[in-house]
């Protein structure tokens, strides 16, 4: 049996950001008093190395020397595709069933954060992982990553219970700085057993956010198992810079028949060709077997670009075993045939922001009791001359960026939640901060800031505290404005 691995933030997941969209509208809700809460749970074995490699300086030293170019590379998404090459056997009557775990090392605590896993692939030692990582890449800053490979072997999801396989660590920036933006690297089982290869790549990630839906069947395939039929699946790579194929989706199973058809696939374009309606797509028919050794049915090329021509002649492919050429009785082996296919447009934020997307820009300001007494030095509303408190600096903050995306006036409607009115101490979860019902608009970032300096003076906290009137509110202005 192979050696089991580190503790690995077992049952931890990987992270993903929930978004809350309100078609037709941008709320700045300054809520100071709630901190977020949660968090996800780290490895206290962290490994700490050089991540700073030469090759990693060198990259962030000399191609890009401008500005310019350094803005370009904040934030941009990266995928990153993981293979291995001859991993180590854990099983006795079969092949290793490997998985990847990426993590990523918290820039605060140097503690490595689990990131994400890949899809399991049974009975092999050069796997191909179809499921990719989607990172953000911070060109100013060290990111580390570990990559760990285990053999699955029951449906826990604590990384204790199956085979470690191997590990390798490295930085984003030193992928990206290399040759093809691929590292090649040693699995190390222990500090002085190394068993396999690791294969990391990197490309960066168009903005489109397209899906693509399609069907597939298959005529006449080869016959490929004694007893029966063929357990056929496909996979799909896409053509990388280099020439070389990454895995981007497969197929399920379908079993005992020449004649399959499979389910309707429904991938990103973005992780099919990365957006570019030209780049060579792969697309191999195998035979699936339980030993795990899958034999080559057939495979043919393609791209996006013909694929959106839909169901036609031109999307019949004939499945060429390349091993078969030789014998001249030979034609095919089978027919794939595209069943059916559309794309589905999401436009981007930037495709949104220049059609014909109104934004609106709305404050809703927390007055409520958790903030403390806004005389006292120790409450977020407290007004000190020499510098603004925290509700000031966040409506600044946040103002100052999203006032462009606004009204051509720069007049914005502020609301203000949790609070006794006066004269008579009513409480109030929406009131304009300017007490005027039938203008709350205030006049750009300066104004607002003004409005809520008066504010604070005039009104008393209340609890408790309830913001769904804003949104209420902010959901009636946005059916309120027609299209065109």
């Amino acid at each position: 049996m192979a050696e089991k691995g580190p503790n690995p933030n077992g049952t931890v997941t990987s992270p993903e950001a929930d978004k809350f969209i309100l078609e037709g509208c941008t709320i700045g809700c300054i809520n100071m008093g709630c901190p977020a809460a949660g968090g996800t749970r780290e490895d206290s074995n962290s490994t700490e190395h050089d991540a700073t490699t030469p090759n990693e300086k060198d990259f962030q030293s000399h191609q890009y020397e401008s500005v310019r170019d350094w803005q370009r590379f904040q934030g941009i998404k990266m995928e990153i595709s993981v293979a291995c090459r001859g991993l180590l056997d854990a099983d006795v009557f079969s092949l290793s069933d490997p998985m990847a775990v990426m993590y990523t090392k918290d820039l605060r605590t140097s503690k490595w954060k689990e990131f994400g896993r890949t899809e399991t692939i049974d009975n092999t030692l050069n796997p191909d992982f179809a499921k990719k990582f989607v990172i953000d890449y911070q060109f100013d800053q060290i990111q580390d990553l570990k990559f760990q490979i285990y053999d699955i072997d029951s449906k826990s999801p604590d990384l204790r219970e199956h085979d470690f396989l191997g590990s390798y660590i490295c930085t984003l920036g030193q992928i990206v700085g290399s040759r093809d933006r691929r590292c090649i690297g040693d699995l190390s089982i222990t500090p002085t057993k190394i068993k396999g290869k690791i294969i990391v790549s990197v490309e960066e990630l168009e903005s489109s956010e397209d899906m693509i839906h399609m069907k597939w069947e298959g005529k006449g395939l080869d016959k490929k198992d004694f007893f029966g039929k063929s357990d056929s699946f496909i996979i799909f790579s896409r053509c990388n810079e280099d020439g070389c194929f990454t895995v981007c989706h497969k197929t399920e199973v379908i079993k005992s028949t020449l004649n399959p058809t499979w389910k309707k696939i429904s991938i990103p374009s973005r992780t099919f060709c990365n957006g570019d309606p030209e780049r060579t797509i792969k697309v191999e028919v195998y035979d699936w077997n339980r030993s795990g050794r899958q034999e080559l049915i057939g495979e043919f090329k393609t791209s996006l670009r013909r694929l959106t021509r839909g169901t036609c002649q031109e999307n019949v492919y004939q499945c060429i075993n390349g091993a078969m050429r030789g014998n001249k009785r030979y034609r095919d082996s089978g027919k794939l045939i595209l069943q059916e296919f559309c794309i589905d447009k999401n436009p981007t934020f930037l495709e949104y922001i220049g059609g014909s997307m109104i934004m609106s820009f709305v404050v809703d300001i927390d007055f409520t009791s958790s903030n403390g007494n806004s005389e006292l030095p120790d409450s977020l509303h407290y007004m000190n001359s020499s510098q603004p408190n925290q509700y000031s600096v966040a409506i600044k903050a946040t103002g100052e960026i999203l006032q462009h995306y606004g009204r051509a006036d720069k007049k914005f409607p502020v609301y203000g939640f949790g609070a006794k009115l006066p004269p008579h101490g009513q409480i109030s979860h929406l009131f304009p901060i300017n007490f005027n019902q039938r203008d709350p608009d205030c006049d750009g970032i300066d104004g607002i800031l003004e409005a809520y300096k008066t504010c604070v003076k005039k009104i008393q906290s209340a609890s408790p505290t309830n913001f769904s009137p804003i949104i209420r509110k902010v959901a009636e202005m946005a059916s309120k404005v027609s299209n065109g």
